[in-house]
């Protein structure tokens, strides 16, 4: 199992990799016997101990920062409910059953591409998919298995929240998707 460090607001380039000690691992490149030759170089001391210490934090504060990205989610399904009504979009997944920090939405009269470049150009850093997918436009192989319409395969995109997330970040995002959904709709009529 791969853990990285900034998906817990930890320092970035350093990971962890859990291996059981009976799997026999064949390295890419040959290192130092202090990496029991597994890989080359050097630690990054400082990294690994802001890592340590952002486990550390997450494993104290888990259940305050679920409950933020829980906030945030519905902070935004609650108003593109208001702002564009609940018929303009569709969540992908389960409605109940979720993590917090993610959220797949549909947007049915606005493929992908639109929505993260209109999203892009006001500073919204949004997804089409899994961060291991990033930079393709090919819909999700998750959303796929979903037996999702082509539709809502075309126009899914995804937020994810974090610490640095705020309400008020929220309501600028739905305001700015309600202006790009009616743009598109005031050009289609």
């Amino acid at each position: 199992m791969s853990f990285s460090s900034h998906k817990i607001n930890g320092p970035q380039g350093v990971g962890a990799l859990y291996v059981d000690k009976n799997m026999k691992l064949e390295p890419l490149q040959y290192g130092g016997l202090q990496e029991r030759t597994r890989r080359a170089g050097t630690e990054n001391m400082a990294g690994i101990a802001g890592f340590a210490k952002a486990a550390e934090l997450v494993k104290l504060e888990l259940q305050e920062r679920t409950s933020h990205d829980e906030e945030l989610r519905q902070a935004l399904l609650t108003n593109l409910e208001e702002l564009v009504g609940s018929s303009r979009y569709h969540i992908n997944g389960h409605p109940e059953y979720h993590i917090a920090h993610i959220l797949n939405i549909s947007f049915p009269e606005c493929d992908t591409e639109t929505m993260l470049m209109n999203l892009d150009m006001e500073g919204i850093a949004i997804a089409s998919g899994s961060a291991c997918t990033s930079g393709s436009l090919e819909p999700s192989h998750v959303l796929e298995a979903m037996h999702l319409s082509p539709n809502l395969l075309q126009s899914a995109v995804r937020f994810s929240f974090g610490l640095g997330n705020t309400i008020d970040e929220i309501k600028i995002t739905s305001k700015k998707i309600a202006t790009i959904l009616d743009r598109i709709r005031s050009r289609k009529y």
